[in-house]
């Protein structure tokens, strides 16, 4: 999530967008950080007046820090997903091709990832006025959703802890080698390249999707 030049998160901005033009309640500011007469610029108001749909970025803007970094370094790989993911930043290597060797790099079991989200649970990875901006924008009847490049298996019970519908998250979901014996998912083979998050512009690919799906009018994208 880039930062705003004030010092101050997306989620910030936008909270701050929000009290700015009456339609948060004041109360919401107090584990923000954000001052209550600090006020947003008219743009920003009336993006946020008319928003019927708003899409959240997940790592380093719902949450402080990216998944996989997170899962590599649990993993005991961190340093050799960076290196990837750098390439990756270079354009180097496009998105899929980068999501494939660093999964060949995690290799994780399904045992990993359970004992992953155990030991990062939502409510510690979270970016400080999100969960007060995410309710506050469902109280209002807006539409919310998690657009992100990283994978359902991380995402979902931090979507679950928001209150984001299932439905309304687009990532990317881990393949599973199952064994015939036990019919249990025991080896990483993969990800399902059938997701639009999986290739470059894969936000734009999802919001164009939600676009197709429902008749928003106003979209805004954070993140």
């Amino acid at each position: 999530m880039s930062a705003h030049p004030t010092g101050r998160s997306a989620a910030d901005e936008a909270l701050l967008a929000l009290a700015s033009s009456g339609q948060v309640p004041q109360e919401y500011l107090g584990g923000s950080g954000v001052a209550p007469n600090t006020e947003a610029s008219e743009h920003v108001l009336q993006t946020w007046r008319t928003a019927d749909c708003v899409c959240f970025d997940v790592g380093c803007t719902i949450t402080r820090a990216d998944g996989l970094d997170l899962l590599a370094e649990f993993m005991g790989v961190k340093d050799e997903v960076f290196a990837l993911t750098q390439q990756a930043k270079d354009g180097t290597m496009n998105l899929s091709e980068t999501l494939e060797e660093v999964l060949r790099i995690i290799n994780c079991t399904p045992d990993d990832v359970r004992r992953f989200v155990q030991q990062h649970p939502p409510e510690k990875r979270l970016t400080k006025g999100i969960v007060n901006l995410i309710k506050t924008l469902q109280k209002r009847g807006v539409a919310v959703y998690m657009i992100s490049g990283g994978f359902r298996e991380d995402i979902m019970p931090i979507a679950k802890y928001l209150g984001v519908p299932r439905e309304n998250v687009f990532a990317n979901r881990m393949n599973w080698q199952w064994d015939d014996e036990t019919g249990q998912p025991t080896r990483l083979s993969g990800f399902d390249e059938s997701q639009p998050t999986a290739f470059n512009m894969g936000k734009i690919r999802a919001i164009s999707k939600i676009r197709e799906d429902h008749p928003y009018n106003t979209v805004v994208m954070i993140g």
